[in-house]
């Protein structure tokens, strides 16, 4: 199998169907599969990730975890993926219909052990966009560097001997945040990481001030 999608979730029964829809309609000749993980969610996630299971030609494959972060999530996923590179997506993100062909294209260099990929918003309030134009201004500053060190798992992909050689992400992050630097820092030191600017994700960013401020304060 070419490529296994790991789609970490918890408490998003509101995202989690659009995600796997979007993963389901990809413009890709690859031979894939879509692993959700739930971490011990409370809402109807669970369920309503479950309704995949038996409506499409792409195998889906959902498991289940007690709550203990987004790391360990991934990593469940990864121990249970039958794909040669492992792609991570969140559940709150849509994968455009040519992300996956996008963001394995970088693989077929030899060289490069990992692949971050790009969002995107659809949304028209003034703090959405401006959150969007601060990340276009880094994915600008990514094009022009020389080589990069950076994935975020909102749009990810690694060569899976290389994930699993590195021992995945640290589950010591039990929240999103920090767990992807780290790996990303590991992993750059051993080979070169790729940005397909082209393999993009469509996410929802804050619209309020006081969310904006709240999100830069829990990573930071």
């Amino acid at each position: 199998m070419d490529a296994s999608i790991i789609i970490p979730f918890y408490n998003s029964g509101k995202g989690i169907a659009k995600c796997i829809g979007s993963l389901l309609n990809q413009d890709t000749e690859k031979e894939y599969e879509i692993i959700a993980v739930d971490d011990g969610s409370k809402d109807k996630g669970y369920e309503i990730a479950g309704a995949f299971l038996k409506k499409s030609r792409i195998k889906v494959i959902l498991l289940r975890q007690e709550n203990k972060g987004p790391s360990a999530a991934r990593n469940f996923g990864a121990k249970n993926a039958g794909g040669k590179i492992l792609l991570f997506i969140d559940a709150d993100c849509e994968a455009s219909e040519n992300w996956l062909e996008e963001m394995l294209m970088p693989f077929e260099d030899e060289k490069v052990l990992a692949c971050q990929g790009a969002y995107k918003t659809r949304q028209k309030e003034f703090m959405a966009r401006f959150v969007q134009l601060e990340i276009e201004e880094r994915y600008e500053r990514m094009k022009r560097a020389g080589k990069i060190d950076w994935v975020g798992s909102y749009s990810a992909a690694y060569r899976k001997n290389i994930f699993l050689g590195n021992n995945g992400f640290d589950e010591g992050f039990d929240r999103a945040s920090g767990e992807d630097p780290d790996l990303s820092y590991r992993i750059s030191k051993k080979g070169r990481i790729a940005f397909a600017e082209n393999a993009v994700v469509y996410h929802r960013h804050p619209t309020s001030i006081v969310n904006y401020l709240r999100k830069k304060y829990v990573h930071a």
